[in-house]
């Protein structure tokens, strides 16, 4: 009996527990905004919300937003609330949306696990305006916490020449990042100058932090030119109360709204890891430009308006001078105060008959210094001469139209003198190996007194004789001795010539032995360089066989070694390589070049050297002629 009792009351019971599960299943979706005003470029933040613990909210249809907003992204969130005690739980969905037009816009409504949400009503405001995009964020806290703003040095440039373009930054609040994107503009080149400037300033009496960057602008065309706004994207941190317990729409931290945390720590001591920000994006008026043309009045062969240009001449001192074969290096400057390297020209080069020239590759750079943009180009050119005499360098200009003057002013090099001299190495013959002259002996002049030398009767000693003083002691006897040894000389020497002759020489010399011929170097190590296309390798091989082909004078230079070749082929081929040597960019065939060379390598056919005669008897002397021999001798005797 009492179990019947029982049985009504515990269902009754168990529906009572059920029932706010069942109101949570008949909870309504709700979908809120981050703000209701924004500007135009400016992202908003649709949030649509749960209460009860049913799981992950499911994706519901976002289709309607499509036709005036474009969806950023979306993300899912939760939060446990814990109040009094009692806890409740809300799963969520935001969706980042970007609006496609100005004016009143409404969010349409939707249909989310079964349910639909409610429209909502916004107002996007054009970019500029305080309360939007330069304003930056809600009507409240955040208006005025943060804006964008952009401006020119000149509205009315000329074409090509430089536009200052500053764009600033403004926020009094914290940013976790943001970017400002560089310009695209039509019709126009755009360079940054230099690195982002951060400083402090005060505006309306509210205290910013500033970051300002700076651009070079060079319209391409003149007439009306638009500069579009720039745009700034980033992410601000959103204010959060100390002392509230109301939630924080924007928050989802797990001890957001806990009141004992708020009243212990006062603060939420989770609030770094869960701050909440929102995303912000800025975009700052357009400019207006009204470009001036070129001037008829410029009659230059290029376009450059600067504020500054001038030439620089390096490398090469005065007086030039130089030998035939040399190189020589001159470094020539083109700097401009508002123009790019890009825009500067190439130095125009002179044309003179024995003179070549070859440039190398230019140098460009462009750097920011002040408020101009500094454009340089550096050019190296190698100068060969391939014949002695003395050249002019003609004066180099460029004109130019100073913007700040509005006039035509004239960039200018003037002319200099190249003094060049035979080539240092081809030298002079050397010098053939002579007998050396017999000295003949000194003939006495006779003196107008008698000097010391002199004997006693007046008369000097014959010729060859030592220059002694006579005096008393055993002088005499060294003077007696040294003539009788210059007597016994002259005797021996007379005899030595007698018998020499007597020598018969030959009545037909016999014929000389041929010449050892020096076999010409190898053109093995020319080929395989050649083989490589590289004309510095195959230059140094070149001056190696011409060492090995004259070891006495070995050329030092391709010029030395072209005037010992052939003079009809030989400066066209050495010319070739030379502009390969001091034009490394030039395309360089190398098998074509050994073709052309090979020819003037084949050493022509060198002449015989002539035969020495010399007299010498023969080994094997024929009888008669040596019986006539000794009756000579045998009649000499008598």
């Amino acid at each position: 009996m009492v179990r019947q009792r029982l049985t009504p009351f515990v269902a009754l019971l168990f529906g009572f527990l059920l029932l706010p599960a069942g109101f949570s299943l008949a909870a309504e979706v709700v979908a809120r905004v981050d703000q209701s005003v924004v500007a135009e470029g400016e992202p908003i933040r649709l949030t649509l919300t749960r209460s009860g613990d049913q799981g992950r909210l499911p994706e519901p249809d976002l289709s309607p937003l499509e036709k005036d907003f474009q969806i950023l992204g979306t993300s899912s969130e939760s939060n446990i609330r814990i109040l009094n005690g009692h806890s409740e739980s809300t799963v969520g969905l935001t969706v980042t949306l970007l609006p496609r037009r100005t004016g009143p816009m409404t969010i349409p409504a939707l249909a989310v696990a079964g349910m639909k949400t409610t429209p909502i009503k916004i107002e996007v405001t054009p970019a500029g305006t305080q309360g939007g995009g330069s304003g930056g964020g809600q009507p409240g806290d955040h208006a005025g916490a943060y804006f964008l703003e952009s401006e020119v040095d000149n509205p009315t440039p000329y074409v090509q020449g430089q536009v200052l373009l500053k764009v600033r930054f403004y926020r009094a609040v914290t940013f976790t990042r943001g970017e400002i994107a560089d310009p695209v503009i039509a019709d126009a080149a755009v360079e940054r100058l230099g690195e982002d400037r951060a400083y402090s300033a005060e505006v309306k009496g509210r205290s910013y932090e500033v970051l300002e960057r700076t651009y070079a602008i060079f319209p391409q065309k003149s007439g009306a030119l638009t500069l579009p706004g720039l745009v700034f994207q980033g992410e601000a941190k959103l204010p959060r109360s100390r002392t509230s317990r109301t939630p924080d729409p924007g928050g989802f931290g797990p001890f957001a709204n806990d009141p004992f945390f708020q009243n212990f720590f006062g603060r939420d001591p989770f609030a770094g890891v869960f701050e909440p920000t929102r995303p912000v994006t800025l975009r700052s008026d357009p400019i207006q430009l009204d470009v001036k043309p070129r001037p008829p009045a410029f009659t230059g062969p290029w376009w450059l308006p600067a504020a500054q240009l001038t030439l620089t001449d390096n490398g090469l001192s005065d007086p030039i001078t130089a030998h035939v074969g040399e190189p020589l290096t001159r470094i020539l400057g083109l700097h401009a105060k508002g123009l790019a390297a890009t825009q500067l020209p190439e130095i125009p080069k002179p044309r003179l008959d024995g003179l070549n020239i070859y440039p190398d590759q230019p140098v460009t750079q462009s750097q920011a210094k002040g408020r101009w943009i500094l454009g340089e180009r550096e050019e190296k050119w190698a100068i060969l001469a391939t014949r002695p005499g003395t050249y002019t360098l003609p004066a180099i200009e460029i004109p130019w139209w100073n913007v700040a003057d509005g006039r035509a002013e004239v960039a200018r090099l003037p002319a200099r003198t190249l003094t060049v001299l035979p080539a240092a190495d081809t030298g002079t013959p050397p010098p053939t190996a002579t007998a050396p002259a017999t000295q003949a002996p000194a003939t006495p002049t006779p003196a107008a007194s008698p000097s010391p030398s002199a004997d006693a009767t007046g008369e000097h000693p014959p010729p060859g004789a030592p220059h002694v003083e006579l005096a008393g002691g055993y002088w005499p006897w060294l003077t007696a001795a040294a003539l009788l040894l210059w007597l016994g000389t002259l005797v021996a020497w007379w005899r030595q010539r007698q018998r020499l002759a007597a020598i018969p020489t030959l009545s037909t010399p016999p014929s000389p032995l041929p010449a050892p011929r020096r076999q010409p170097p190898a053109t093995a190590p020319i080929a395989a360089a050649c083989a490589t296309n590289d004309p510095q390798r195959i230059a140094a091989a070149l001056l190696a066989w011409g060492g090995e082909r004259w070891p006495e004078d070995p050329p030092r230079t391709l010029g030395a070694l072209q005037s010992r070749l052939d003079p009809t082929a030989a400066p066209a081929v050495i010319a070739r390589i030379e502009r390969g040597l001091y034009a490394p960019n030039t395309p360089w065939d190398g098998g074509n070049f050994w073709t052309e060379l090979q020819p003037l390598l084949i050493p022509a056919t060198s002449p015989a050297v002539p035969p020495v005669v010399e007299n010498l008897p023969a080994l094997n002397p024929d009888p008669h002629h040596a019986d006539h021999r000794r009756k000579e001798r045998q009649n000499r005797r008598v």
